[in-house]
């Protein structure tokens, strides 16, 4: 191409991103207004469809210039076939983090804010893949944890990542320093490790799914097996409800 892809990627997301920050201000002013400006929203539409199509089109092509075809031919076929896979952070992460800011705002202020958004659960996650009639769903947990010098080493990582307080129910005015302190204080206390560094637990859940086809294994129908489990097992059959017989 005439440009490279470490130049032109760039740009070009640098381009939907600078266009999806001026819908926001947009929206807002028309909220704040209290108008309802239909041609605002079908604008909006007609942009989000060749983002859409743009996005696609550029991480194919993204795509095929890593990948060898050897690679391309095991991998992008998991992809035609339906194949999805996600991650997402599952409700133990951070539990340290979250305890000890629990119980410093309890003593420094005598009541707690939410800080954390919901995080999902593993039961949670894979029903909410069946409700979407994905077939095969299969639900992953990888427990991460990661050490820090301290908990404000933690607290100033997960600011640089993006990741601070953005619950709309979350407490207007500033943390008060005695309450990080305390925090801290409990949070080495509890958590600290010999070394003098505190871990942090980030517990990544996978989901992997496909889409629906005939070709699939499905579960056979009660009482269509044609192989006894006790044959297979080359164990006794005991009627139900009787009890085992020690040999």
């Amino acid at each position: 191409s005439r440009y490279p892809r470490r130049v032109f990627l760039p740009w070009v997301y640098l381009f939907f991103a600078s266009n999806a920050l001026i819908f926001w201000v947009v929206f807002s002013l028309a909220v704040d207004q209290g108008k309802d400006y239909v041609w605002l929203g079908r604008v909006f539409f007609v942009w989000i469809s060749v983002f859409n199509l743009f996005v696609v089109s550029v991480f194919w092509s993204f795509m095929a210039d890593i990948y060898t075809r050897e690679q391309g031919r095991r991998l992008f076929g998991v992809i035609a076939a339906g194949g999805s896979v996600g991650a997402l952070l599952g409700g133990e992460t951070l539990a340290e983090l979250r305890a000890a800011l629990m119980e410093a705002e309890l003593a420094e202020e005598a009541g707690i804010s939410p800080r954390v958004s919901p995080f999902a659960e593993v039961r949670a996650a894979g029903a909410l893949l069946q409700r979407a009639d994905f077939a095969l769903p299969v639900a992953d947990v990888d427990t991460i944890p990661v050490t820090y010098p301290d908990a404000f080493a933690l607290m100033r990582d997960l600011r640089g990542m993006g990741e601070s307080n953005a619950l709309v129910a979350r407490r207007r005015t500033p943390t008060r320093r005695a309450t990080l302190a305390r925090a801290a204080a409990i949070y080495a206390e509890k958590f600290g490790q010999a070394d003098g560094r505190v871990p942090a637990t980030f517990q990544v859940i996978t989901l992997t799914a496909w889409a629906p086809h005939p070709c699939q294994p499905k579960a056979l129908a009660p009482g269509s097996a044609r192989t006894r489990l006790a044959d297979a097992l080359g164990a006794e059959e005991f009627p139900t409800g009787d009890k085992a017989r020690p040999k």
